[in-house]
């Protein structure tokens, strides 16, 4: 094969560039988009109104917004999908108003196989508008149930939001379906189909199974609901299924008895299929049992119930071709057509199947794998090695002495991507299989189960070994730290620096300490709750006189180290010799490091903030953080070698449900002979009946050619288009050898050397999926500059705009800039579901502010009155009845009582969070101030007297009460009439603490002792007002966590209606 230059599409600007358009196709400019939009376009007042659509419109008739919601034409587009104009662009995707062909439409549009809604039928097909208008009754607090009549049509209704309901777009679909669950799962909706589901067991109505049962799992298992990144809302649907399985399991199997011993699921005129029963029935399990992994432990009779499914199934599939057959629509269907829903369906089948009997897998012993290891070149020596090993050291409870940590679980989907603190301090090593067929391991050798619990165990210790390392060192040489000079020493003296192993450690590794650690207040943002952590800068220029060159240093510096959502430990040694390890990820950015350098005492100390994964260390953080002494622990902040965040991405996706792993046929470990006999299969979407790829536009224009047609199910078509393509095609043969090989398999590897060509096979490829409708199409890259290398070329060739670049802007070529994902979403505007976010949002502001007051609080070291009282009422009985029951008459008069608080009376002067009780009146010297308050109006007054009496006429306008309206005849009139004979003094003694906790009299004390009995009354109260610091702060963390997940899955969700349905 001829080379080309390097970074270069081969084959020229000619053979680069794609057959002209046809005038059917408009000719492709800026961003072409998906989605239907309303025919006709909004007229200047005379578009629907967008309250109505959400359930009702306050204007009523009044609204200048029109409320005649259309059926199937007028202002909303009644075409079909494959004819409306696009809106929004997705990953790769070809434009909609492109015309496939005839059989390309009918089979991957509208054949079922490809999607759970394709089974099912829509009974209604009312708009979104009219679905919310229509369900407003039926969600009404008093509404109840009164005939079958009303429970089919409810069902109908909420069945409305299907792909198969064509008057819901794409778009609408991906933007209502928030609104739509909510309405059902966080409104009175989910009430009315627990009562629905419960309804056979309460009832003696005749009543429909297919038509008030079924479409519960048809609304269940839709596409937009499964495919819904809103988690929560969709586990609460499927809540329903958990809190009531048994109900469910007596509904389905008294009902599809009848019908499998009447051969028929049809009701009375209406007919219903195999297909659309077993469909939604084996999803509905498959989803339940992915969303709730206790469930066969919860509800045992599952494992029955999904076998006894299987049974009718089975038993479907053979009456469909017995005599007389089995009364369905699939006996109609040709042969090819019942084999591909079959096939579907069996794939449904077996993946519920092999979840059910996931528990009842053993450990293979190494007699039952001996036959195939002999067949197999394999050193015996190393498979008896393993084998020995795996049965005293396995994982988790396969371990002879059981689990060497808190995180050492057999079950991957139960470790923690992070490593825990009993993990780290495990001097035992981890279990780590061996990665090949014939080693010995607790799942079957040939399952999902087994390939993924290998990748995620050696995957995941590339990333903790260097960790585990790195505290196992600093470990160590803090156990050693009274005994002699260690290199941790060294560098606690040096106020940070970098450890290197020693040479006598079992592996080298080298990493940053970070010396003197203390904390700053917790706070809560977008990433969670994070602390900060201050330390000293370590040695070097960090510690430049000069801001500019520290500034310059942490910028070179924070690109590799102190990295966002980098792994970091926390090693913290208290005064008893106690060790503890809290791990977490830098919160702050290197910006925000920067900035922290170049402020005054950078030179010394510099802080970032840290997310911990454990509650315990953000709580004993607080608690240090309330502690009024001085620590003498000693405290390092020390960083993982590996970058955490490029690692934990994929090891989340290898624990995820094992059935969910695409194409594990082929990826699963299996034996050398079963490699060679593997046969991949063509994708399923081309195995659909009638399907096949159009291949002409591979060819230019001199070479003549009006269609090529390559059908993946027939050898003859598949040897027909590889000659056709090598002789005519822009491709040279190895190209159109790899385009037909690429195409006729699932899975499939195109290599080369440099300028071969294997970027032009590529954009070859995807003009023929986007030529043919296969989409939306997704592209990785190791690097952003081979990922735009591939997105410039198929923006040159003229394949399609219609690309969401996905990724960092400041990663991306200029040109690319208008595809990012961020820009698109600002041109598609604002949703409907974007709104609903806002209250999440909302709610996360609000508890970081209260968390911001309560952190205020605790560093104050301020401890609470009601706390105080509580302490004194139990240890000084005498001072809490002197001070709260007993205070002297006169006090009482002007000390603060509860109701002033609750009338809105505040005291003069006092602060607006000033407690209004009586022993914050007392510390605060309450009664000496109002003493000393009218002597001073007392001596005041006598000075406007002398000054009044050098006036001649001054005497003209006394009066007899003049020189009883003073501040010393108030108090004297004040003290009589509360029983004292003269105005009491204001005490100056100053006694010992010991004295004043004897003596209860405290409103004798002078200000300096009151005081000093007030800290010790804090000190022993403080445990009270720390406990419900600590609280506060759980309780704010926990909502917040709470408000920003559904905030997160609503901007996920939104996110998605950028891309089309998958």
């Amino acid at each position: 094969m001829p080379s080309n230059s390097r970074g270069t599409f081969r084959g020229g600007p000619h053979r680069g560039t794609s057959r002209s358009t046809p005038a059917a196709v408009p000719t492709a400019g800026a961003n072409t988009t998906f989605g239907g939009r309303r025919g006709g376009g909004p007229n200047q007042r005379g578009e629907l109104c967008r309250f109505l659509l959400r359930g009702g419109c306050k204007f009523a008739t009044t609204c200048q917004y029109s409320h005649n919601i259309p059926r199937t034409e007028g202002s909303i587009d009644a075409r079909p999908p494959s004819e409306r104009q696009v809106e929004v662009p997705t990953t790769l995707h070809a434009p909609k108003t492109v015309q496939a062909s005839p059989t390309v439409q009918a089979s991957v549009t509208n054949f079922p196989g490809l999607a759970n809604d394709q089974f099912s039928k829509v009974e209604m097909n009312l708009t979104p508008g009219q679905t919310f208008h229509s369900l407003r009754n039926y969600l009404e607090e008093s509404f109840r149930f009164r005939t079958p009549n009303q429970v089919y049509h409810f069902l109908s209704i909420v069945c409305c939001a299907n792909t198969q309901n064509s008057s819901w777009t794409a778009k609408e679909g991906q933007c209502m379906i928030k609104v739509h669950l909510h309405e059902l799962v966080q409104g009175n909706g989910i009430v009315r189909l627990a009562d629905i589901i419960r309804l056979p067991k309460d009832t003696t109505w005749p009543w429909s199974f297919q038509r008030g049962y079924i479409p519960i799992f048809t609304y269940m298992t839709s596409d937009w609901v499964v495919k819904s990144t809103l988690n929560s809302d969709v586990n609460a649907l499927y809540g329903l299924f958990h809190n009531n399985f048994p109900i469910i399991r007596n509904t389905v199997e008294t009902n599809m008895r009848n019908l499998m011993a009447a051969r028929s699921f049809k009701d009375g005129s209406r007919s219903f299929s195999g297909k659309q029963i077993f469909k939604v029935l084996f999803v509905a399990l498959f989803e339940y049992l992915t969303r709730f992994k206790e469930a066969p432990v919860t509800n045992p009779s599952v494992r029955d119930f999904t076998e006894q499914i299987v049974e009718w199934f089975d038993q479907w599939i053979v009456a469909l071709d017995s005599t007389p057959p089995f009364e369905d629509k699939c006996t109609a269907c040709d042969e090819a057509e019942r084999e591909f829903i079959i096939e579907n369906l069996r794939h449904d089948k077996e993946r519920v199947l092999r979840i059910i009997r996931r528990g009842q897998t053993v450990v293979l012993n190494s007699h039952a794998q001996t036959s195939y290891r002999l067949l197999n070149n394999v050193d015996p020596g190393l498979v008896a090695i393993l084998e020995r090993n795996f049965d005293f050291d396995g994982p988790g409870e396969f371990c002879e002495t059981g689990p060497r940590h808190d995180n050492d679980p057999a079950d991957i989907e139960m470790i923690r991507v992070a490593p825990t603190r009993d993990e780290l301090l495990c001097e035992d090593e981890p279990y780590l299989p061996a990665n090949f067929f014939e080693a010995p391991h607790f799942h079957d050798p040939r399952s999902a189960e087994r390939l993924l619990d290998i990748q995620f165990r050696l995957l995941r210790e590339e990333l903790t070994s260097p960790i585990r390392l790195a505290v196992h060192l600093i470990v160590e040489d803090l156990k050693k730290s009274k005994s002699g000079a260690t290199t941790l020493s060294k560098i606690l003296n040096s106020h940070g620096g970098r450890y290197a192993a020693p040479a006598t450690a079992q592996e080298s590794v080298m990493f940053s300490v970070f010396t003197d650690v203390t904390f700053q207040p917790p706070g809560l943002s977008n990433r969670g709750i994070s602390v900060g952590i201050e330390f000293d800068t370590p040695p070097g220029r960090a510690r430049s006189g000069q801001a500019g060159a520290r500034a310059e240093y942490w910028e070179q510096v924070s690109k590799k180290r102190l990295m966002q959502d980098g792994l970091v430990a926390l090693i913290w040694k208290d005064h008893i010799g106690n060790i503890d390890v809290y791990v977490g990820t830098v919160a702050s950015s290197g910006r925000d490091l920067v900035d922290c350098a170049k402020a005054n005492g950078g030179q010394d100390r510099v802080s970032i903030r840290v997310s911990f994964f454990d509650a315990k260390a953000n709580i004993r953080i607080v608690q240090a953080l309330q502690s009024r002494y001085e620590s003498n622990d000693i405290r390092v902040l020390i960083e993982a070698p590996v970058f955490y965040e490029a690692i934990r991405p994929f090891l989340e996706a290898l624990k995820r449900e094992p059935e969910l792993l695409p194409f594990s046929q082929y990826l699963s470990l299996q034996s050398m002979e079963e490699l060679r006999q593997t046969i991949i299969n063509p994708p399923l979407y081309s195995r659909s009946p009638g399907f096949s790829f159009e291949l002409k536009d591979l060819f230019p224009p001199a070479a003549g050619v009006e269609s090529l047609q390559l059908t993946t199910r027939d050898p003859d078509s598949i040897a027909n288009a590889r000659t056709r393509l090598i002789q005519a095609s822009r491709l040279d043969p190895s190209q159109a050898e790899a385009v037909v090989d690429s195409l006729t398999r699932e899975v499939a590897l195109i290599q080369g050397p440099p300028g071969t060509g294997k970027s032009y096979t590529g954009l070859e490829l995807i003009r023929v999926l986007i030529k043919n409708d296969v989409s939306p199409i997704l592209l990785v890259a190791f690097t952003n500059h081979a990922l735009d290398h591939m997105l410039k070329g198929v923006l040159d060739s003229g394949i399609t705009r219609s690309i969401v670049r996905l990724g960092s802007r400041f990663s991306m070529d200029e040109r690319l800039a208008k595809y990012s994902l961020e820009e698109i979403e600002k041109e598609a505007g604002r949703s409907r579901l974007e709104y609903s976010g806002k209250s999440a949002y909302r709610d996360m502001k609000e508890l970081e502010s209260q968390m911001k007051a309560l952190m205020d609080d605790i560093t104050s070291h301020r401890v609470s009155s009601s706390h105080i009282e509580q302490r004194i009422s139990l240890a000084y009985p005498h001072h809490h009845g002197e001070l709260f029951r007993h205070p002297p008459s006169w006090i009482s008069a002007i000390a603060p009582k509860p109701s002033d608080a609750q009338e809105g009376w505040k005291i003069a002067g006092g602060s607006p969070n000033q407690e209004q009780s009586i022993i914050d009146f007392w510390l605060n010297c309450g009664e000496f101030k109002f003493l000393e308050t009218q002597l001073q109006k007392g001596t005041k007054a006598k000075a406007s007297r002398q000054a009044s009496d050098s006036n001649a006429f001054g005497v003209l306008g006394k009066g007899d009460g003049g020189t009883k309206a003073t501040g010393e005849n108030f108090l004297q009139d004040f003290m009589r009439k509360h029983g004292l004979k003269k105005v009491p003094k204001i005490p100056t003694t100053s006694r010992a603490l010991e004295d004043l906790l004897k003596i209860p009299k405290v409103w004798n004390m002078s200000q300096s002792e009151q005081a000093v009995l007030h800290e010790a009354w804090s000190l022993k109260a403080c445990d009270l007002t720390n406990a419900s610091q600590i609280q506060d702060f759980e309780g704010f963390r926990q909502s917040h966590n709470g408000a920003s997940q559904t905030h997160k899955e609503i901007t996920e969700q939104v996110r998605s209606r950028v891309f089309p349905p998958r």
